[in-house]
């Protein structure tokens, strides 16, 4: 508005001379609006900006005044071809008056002899305005900007006389002595900065790394060091004898953005520090089966006031990132925001953990929990079939195994079948109800939407001998093999060597069938000697594993091993955030989404061979506009012809033809819109439709023979909406039973 109006009052003056015929008045009233307006859009402009408030005005006052004393002596082609493509750039930028005035008054001056005073200058700071001004729209903005003002510039110093040249070379001597001479003492007092702000970085890495793995004591002098060091470096950034550079364009840039960093990280340091010195992380390590939530209270503040402070140096970070930076100073601030990125994620999950484990340790009531352990060998939606299971209860702080058993017992258990009722969500209901999870356990996981299987199980519990739950947790055989990260190995009678995480997922996923194959009896103790092992050693943690399971946790929450759900909203959102809810991905006015999902439909341990890879080739029917999506996925299975036991190999109700080691699976695919045409290498098959939450779903029965691979092709088709294609998200395959996290 200020721009605006600096040009436009001109105007209004300009007429009230021409009416008292004081042309040469009214000129230099134009010329003096566009000067202003110039010096306004140096002052205020935000274009052009290196986000150093002090350095860009005076950057940018810089240019406006070179701009204008070089027009003095420029061409009158050069300055008027500038003109034109400056305004035409900044037309729509805060510059545009002053451009567009100043385009107004070189074309006006064209042909006449005796120059107006004023004129060429107003002309050469418009042309200035123009490049400080340019809006965000116009490709590498700084580099054209430069390029209008070096134009003019270089026509100025062509132009001028021996006698304005020798001038301009000793302006530029004295000011190069002058910025020479500042570089030099800036130099002998910054001389530590590098040094002190990569320790300084190195020191919030180690410490915020001391803060997540349970060693206050290394990341306490972590954070003392790191903090010693910013200190150092703003204390010489903001040094006197510092204080000339802020104030020259590009290297004031530097030293302001060095302060600035030094001064973030230093209260981020701070924030850091006061975890370390007020709260332990060991406390979330059980002993004696009890957490004490006081101190997990105490410590939630610090956490949170840690995960801000990293947060708002990230946010530093970001808005220093420019066109302006020096390469090396560049390459350092990614490699810091990259820390920031890794510690900040890792203490807003502890605050968000925080947060709600007091509740969920029964801090105000006692909760309880169902814990149910999937086998992914025996493929499901969300991960894999439900063999063991146990009840958790907690109440203040101090959590105990209340109940033990298989999937069997709850099928068995509580209500007679044909009373019990399948509480749903509505797509759960359409797409699996028709295989009796209510009555038949290992189907309770056939959906691969976490939050629907957690409602269905928290029903059910209770209908099948089970206590009603306030927390629903599913650990997969890698989650489980992240757990003994925590436990360190894990011996049980039954079982000839301890089970540790290097080789627990082969044991639960194979090794167990081909040891017992079908004793059920033998395979039933030697799962429930380790479930309740494991729980009892977790009950009574050592603090310094906390370090040891970081890596294997974090894949395994990745992969969708381990799912997290509470009927409580600000529990499930805290889950949410944390990536634990095992929740299907949605579609959006922005993102499409598609991808199979894989259910075993023969009732043996054959997923422990499979693997299978997924693509989406998108396209359209150009006969009817139609969006077409063919989703595709290469089935291989590796079990061998022979050597397996039964109880692996067979398939139930396999149909003529069949041999050990062929597998049959139920094959979803999930897209938009109806399914024309589903195809295994090339043959058609039936499938069966239907609605799982935003997305169809389209089923078919598969086999896949031993040593072989099948190529399963769906085919969708939506009506156009008119839009381009929307991003799309590939669901993400469910992992082979036999890679493990921790390896």
């Amino acid at each position: 508005m200020l721009l605006s109006a600096a040009v436009l009052v001109g105007p209004f003056v300009f007429i009230i001379a021409i009416a008292l015929r004081k042309r040469r008045l009214a000129r230099r009233v134009i010329a003096g609006s566009v000067i202003g307006a110039a010096v306004l859009t140096a002052l205020l402009s935000g274009s052009l900006s290196t986000s150093r408030g002090l350095s860009d005005t005076v950057g940018r006052l810089v240019i406006v005044t070179l701009a204008a004393l070089a027009a003095r002596t420029a061409s009158d082609r050069a300055l008027l071809g500038v003109i034109a493509v400056a305004t035409a750039l900044a037309a729509a930028g805060p510059a545009g008056p002053a451009a567009a005035a100043s385009l107004g008054l070189a074309a006006a001056e064209q042909g006449r002899r005796r120059r107006s005073r004023w004129t060429r200058e107003a002309a050469g700071a418009g042309v200035g305005a123009a490049a400080v001004g340019l809006p965000s729209y116009v490709p590498a903005a700084p580099l054209v900007g430069a390029v209008l003002v070096a134009t003019v510039l270089i026509s100025g110093f062509l132009g001028s006389t021996r006698a304005q040249r020798g001038q301009v070379a000793r302006v530029a001597l004295v000011f190069g002595g002058l910025v020479l001479a500042l570089g030099i003492v800036a130099a002998v007092r910054l001389r530590s900065v590098p040094t002190d702000l990569r320790a300084g970085q190195a020191g919030v890495q180690a410490g915020l790394e001391g803060l997540r793995t349970a060693n206050p004591a290394d990341a306490e002098a972590r954070l003392n060091g790191a903090q010693a060091a910013f200190g150092r470096a703003d204390e010489a950034l903001g040094s006197p004898l510092v204080l000339p550079l802020r104030f020259l364009p590009v290297v004031g840039q530097h030293v302001e953005l060095g302060r600035d960093l030094a001064s973030a990280a230093g209260e981020l340091t701070e924030r850091a520090q006061a975890v370390a010195d007020d709260g332990d992380i060991a406390v979330l390590a059980p002993k004696g089966g009890r957490i004490d939530l006081a101190a997990v209270r105490a410590l939630g503040p610090d956490v949170e006031a840690a995960s801000q402070a990293v947060a708002s140096t990230r946010s530093r970070v970001e808005e220093s990132e420019d066109d302006w930076l020096v390469p090396p100073l560049r390459r350092r601030l990614d490699r810091l925001d990259a820390t920031l990125a890794e510690g900040g994620e890792q203490l807003d999950s502890l605050a968000l953990t925080l947060r709600v484990l007091p509740a969920l340790l029964g801090e105000t009531s006692p909760r309880r929990a169902f814990v149910g352990f999937t086998n992914p060998s025996e493929v499901r939606g969300l991960g894999g079939i439900i063999g063991n299971f146990t009840e958790l209860e907690a109440t203040a702080g101090t959590v105990r195994q209340s109940r033990v058993g298989r999937d069997a017992d709850l099928n068995a258990q509580g209500r007679p079948a044909n009373q019990r009722t399948l509480k749903a969500p509505p797509g759960y209901a359409e797409t699996w109800a028709g295989y009796g999870p209510q009555t038949l356990w290992q189907n309770v996981t056939l959906s691969p939407d976490g939050p629907s299987v957690g409602q269905v199980i928290a029903d059910l519990y209770p209908q099948s001998g089970g206590s009603p739950v306030d927390v629903v947790a599913l650990v997969d055989t890698n989650a489980l093999a992240a757990l003994l990260e925590l436990t360190g190995p894990v011996a049980v009678p039954s079982w000839p060597v301890p089970l540790t995480s290097a080789n627990a997922t082969s044991i639960l996923g194979i090794e167990q069938y081909q040891r017992y194959g079908d004793q059920l009896d033998r395979r039933t103790t030697f799962l429930t000697e380790l479930t309740t092992t494991v729980f009892d050693r977790l009950l009574n943690l050592e603090p310094t594993r906390l370090r040891l399971a970081a890596r294997c946790l974090g894949r395994a929450v990745q992969d969708r091993h381990l799912v997290l759900w509470s009927p409580r909203p600000e529990e499930q959102l805290v889950f949410q955030r944390l990536g634990v809810t095992g929740a299907l991905a949605q579609p959006s006015a922005e993102e499409e989404v598609a991808g199979i999902v894989l259910n075993n439909a023969g009732g043996n341990k054959l997923d422990w061979f499979m693997s299978h890879t997924t693509k989406v080739t998108r396209g359209f029917d150009s006969a009817t506009g139609d969006q077409l999506a063919v989703v595709t996925t290469t089935l291989t299975n590796d079990a061998p012809r022979s050597g397996l036991p039964a109880y692996v190999a067979n398939s139930f109700d396999a149909g003529p033809g069949s041999r050990p080691g062929d597998h049959r699976l139920l094959v979803s695919a999930y897209g938009t819109g109806a399914v024309e045409s589903a195809q295994v290498s090339g043959r058609s098959v039936p499938v069966t439709m239907s609605r799982e939450t935003e997305l169809d779903v389209a089923t078919a029965l598969v086999q896949v023979p031993a040593g072989a691979s099948q190529e399963v092709t769906f085919t969708f088709r939506s009506k156009s909406d008119g839009r381009l294609p929307r991003r799309l998200t590939l669901l993400r395959d469910q992992r082979p039973a036999s890679e493990s996290a921790c390896r």
